[in-house]
């Protein structure tokens, strides 16, 4: 038998062969293409194959046949050449910025301030520095990524790359397609939509409010009751649902509707009713909603509220009844002007605290039924960290603080509620005036005022029978500067 040739499917053979693939891929991959020739035929190569950037969305380069787009290729780098322009702008006005900052002597007088303040600086510096990492920067990236197209598959990329402007705030508040009608007639909400979400925020936050408000006032009236037996004891009751954790409330009022173990359904079969099934529909779910935030509501107003009537002072009332006020003219006209500077910056609170309460929402119906009793807030979660648009919800973020700031000035300037003085405007320039409580009281049946009963330090003066027996007296208790008698 003849020498035997050695085979070339051998180890050295697969060793070659393996070597020749490498280093025609080095080669390749040096060339910028992934393909080992040019396609068979001539034909062109189908657009997905390299008209994609590495997240596999379309560049739009290439025409339906799969071939490059001259025009189109032209415009993306004219787009790139913008982007970069801009961004040498930007860091050319930042310059010109920090260098008229420095040539102004705006760096000399901050270093003098700094120097000459450095230990009331020392001390706040920890809780700034806290506040810059902790609150200010999130906010202020917050706001970067509400211009960008930020998403699960681009976190890596530079914003510069996908920067997309208002874009965002566009696609958010230029829907306005909340119901469409069906093919049966029939309207189809799209909850999805922004306006649909933002009424419901602005229903929950006022049925809310209002119901906390009534309720705690209601209540701190009745613990503010002389004579009230166990009034301790009541109000280590009623501050409970305030005192536990929310989340914790939630779930529970969450499992009390619940259809068939829930607490509620209990009672409702005990009259003889069908089980109710809470959250199928728009209107039930919100209920169970409401119904476990009122629970946590009031007993925030009942605090604010039972401390501004503790501060009243009682020869108000006093003069009222010797003027013959009922309750209702007394309440009207001392209760209430005396619970406005706590009550107010309470309310403010209170509906900021509403608008955005994420827990009770997502906990207790989870946006159900379909999202139509999500609030802002949680539809913003959710666009973030279920569906992974995070600059869409970092825009939607914005609009949210946007709307709470206006309602803030707004009900700001409305009630004058950080000023210090919200009974009116300061008295005119006067020798050195001294300050004393008048109740006003005139009665329906005559159009002359009646008798005032003032009281000051050191010195009363008791009505006339006359004011006694004025029927139907209006009390409007008022505060006035000087040395002079009521007029």
């Amino acid at each position: 038998m003849g020498e035997a040739l050695p085979c070339a499917d051998g180890p050295r053979g697969r060793r070659r062969r393996a070597g020749e693939d490498r280093r025609g891929r080095s080669r390749r991959h040096a060339l910028g293409t992934s393909w080992p020739g040019p396609p068979p035929g001539g034909r062109p190569l189908a657009p997905a194959s390299w008209d994609s950037d590495a997240f596999r969305r379309p560049l739009g380069l290439s025409d339906g046949a799969g071939h490059v787009d001259q025009a189109k290729v032209s415009s993306a780098l004219e787009a790139a050449k913008a982007s970069i322009r801009r961004a040498f702008l930007l860091l050319g006005a930042l310059a010109l910025g920090l260098l008229a900052f420095v040539g102004l002597g705006g760096a000399a007088a901050l270093a003098k301030t700094l120097r000459t303040n450095r230990v009331a600086y020392a001390y706040v510096l920890p809780a700034m520095v806290g506040m810059l990492i902790l609150v200010f920067f999130p906010f202020l990236y917050g706001i970067v990524i509400s211009f960008t197209d930020s998403t699960i598959y681009n976190t890596n990329a530079p914003l510069s790359e996908i920067f997309v402007g208002v874009k965002n705030y566009v696609a958010i508040l230029s829907d306005f397609r909340i119901a469409q009608t069906a093919a049966d007639g029939g309207l189809v909400f799209n909850y999805q939509n922004f306006y649909w979400t933002l009424w419901v925020t602005i229903a929950w936050t006022v049925t809310n409010v209002t119901f906390g408000v009534v309720v705690g006032l209601i209540l701190a009236l009745i613990l503010n009751t002389k004579g009230l037996a166990m009034k301790p004891a009541y109000r280590v009751l009623l501050i409970l649902p305030w005192a536990m954790p929310n989340y914790i409330t939630a779930l529970i009022w969450q499992g009390m509707f619940h259809q068939q173990f829930g607490v509620v359904n209990q009672v409702v079969q005990m009259f003889g009713m069908d089980p109710v099934s809470w959250f199928e529909t728009p209107a039930t779910s919100f209920f169970t909603a409401w119904a476990t935030n009122g629970w946590l509501s009031f007993p925030f107003m009942m605090v604010i509220s039972l401390g501004a009537l503790q501060s009243i002072p009682s020869d108000l009332y006093e003069a009222a009844r010797v003027d013959g006020a009922t309750r209702w003219q007394q309440f009207r006209a001392i209760t209430l002007p005396s619970l406005k500077p706590a009550l107010v910056p309470a309310v403010i609170l209170s509906v900021v605290w509403t608008f955005n309460m994420f827990n009770i929402i997502f906990l207790v119906t989870a946006g159900e039924p379909a999202g139509s009793t999500e609030i802002l807030i949680t539809q913003s979660y959710k666009f973030a960290f279920q569906k992974y648009q995070y600059g869409y919800a970092a825009a939607y973020s914005t609009v949210i603080f946007g709307i709470l700031l206006i309602y803030g000035v707004f009900q700001n300037r409305m009630t004058k509620a950080t000023e210090g003085d919200l009974d009116g405007p300061a008295p005119a320039p006067g020798p050195a005036p001294t300050s004393r409580r008048t109740s006003r009281c005139t009665s329906s049946s005559s159009s002359r005022p009646s008798t005032r009963s003032t009281r000051s330090s050191g010195s009363s003066r008791s009505p006339s029978r006359a004011s006694r027996a004025s029927p139907s007296p209006t009390c409007r208790p008022t505060r006035r500067s000087g040395t002079g008698s009521a007029p």
